[in-house]
């Protein structure tokens, strides 16, 4: 599935944002249906419990899942903030873990979504950093973190940190 995306407008710094989901069926690929709210950013991941496509937008508030045939927006108060997310499906635990950096927050924050309702863990996380990344690790059920270095902060290093299902562990490798 792929939804979204955007491209700059030529001869323009404005960029056009796609509202589109298309599906790959074997060798084609096949427009299925209007998505989630354009926007530039976004995250995904499957909730394989639940047989869903579950996204997040970066820049749009609210958690959209896909059917296989139609996007629906689910409603959930709390919801994480905006800011850049990754979405990791804990397999072991049949969660949906948020990492989000909140540009109000000095560390990253951990959500967890469990198809209703998202779930603000208020666990010691990592430092937010402009960039960083996430996989499920399903031979150890662990998810590890990967943190770029701080722009901010000359001299420091790329960070690896690990998500037990509990709690964050920063990994000295």
């Amino acid at each position: 599935v792929l939804t979204g995306g955007a491209e700059r407008v030529p001869n323009s710094s404005e960029i056009f944002c796609f509202d589109d989901t298309w599906v790959h069926r074997g060798n084609t690929w096949e427009l299925a249906e209007t998505g989630p709210p354009r926007a530039e950013r976004h995250t995904m991941a499957v909730d394989l419990a639940r047989n869903r496509l579950v996204l997040v937008c970066e820049q749009a508030p609210g958690t959209w899942e896909w059917d296989g045939v139609r996007w629906q927006r689910i409603s959930s108060s709390p919801a994480p903030p905006r800011g850049p997310t990754r979405l990791v499906y804990e397999e072991h635990l049949a969660r949906m873990l948020a990492i989000v950096a909140d540009p109000a927050s000095p560390t990253l924050q951990s959500w967890i979504w469990d198809g209703g309702t998202w779930t603000h863990l208020l666990t010691p996380t990592a430092p937010r950093r402009g960039g960083f990344d996430a996989v499920y690790d399903d031979r150890r059920d662990r998810v590890v973190l990967f943190l770029g270095p701080d722009p901010s902060t000359p001299g420091s290093f790329d960070e690896t940190w690990e998500w037990t299902g509990h709690a964050w562990t920063r990994l000295s490798l």
